[in-house]
C-alpha cells in the first residue's frame, strides 16, 4: 500500500509539472488574447489584464500589479521640449536630475 501511495504522488507531481509547462508555454498567447489596447501620447501599448492603472495624468501614467505580493510597477512619462534639444542631451540632463549612476565600463 505504501508503494502505491508513493507512485501516485510521483505521477501526480509529473502531471502537475506537465500542466505548469503547458501554462507557461501558452502564457504569451493568453496575453495576446486578453490584452487591452492603451494609447498614450501617440503610442499604443497592449496591457495585460493583470496590470491595474494607478496614475493617469497628461504626461505620466503608471500601472501596478495588484494580484501578487511583489511590487511590480510600470511608469511611462513623456517629456515635451519645444527647443529642439537633441535627445541625448535631454537624456543626460534627466539622468542628472534623478541622480542615476551608470557603470562607466558599460
Amino acid at each position: 500500500m505504501g508503494e502505491l501511495f508513493e507512485w501516485l504522488v510521483i505521477i501526480g507531481l509529473l502531471f502537475l509539472g506537465a500542466y505548469t509547462m503547458y501554462a507557461i508555454k501558452n502564457e504569451k498567447n493568453d496575453y495576446l488574447k486578453t490584452a487591452v489596447p492603451f494609447d498614450f501620447n501617440g503610442l499604443r501599448f497592449q496591457l495585460p489584464r493583470w496590470w491595474t492603472k494607478t496614475t493617469d495624468e497628461k504626461s505620466l501614467v503608471s500601472f501596478e500589479r495588484k494580484d501578487t505580493r511583489y511590487d511590480w510597477i510600470a511608469s511611462f512619462t513623456t517629456f515635451i521640449d519645444d527647443s529642439k534639444t537633441p535627445l541625448e542631451t535631454l537624456f543626460k540632463s534627466r539622468i542628472k536630475e534623478l541622480n542615476l549612476i551608470f557603470d562607466p565600463d558599460s
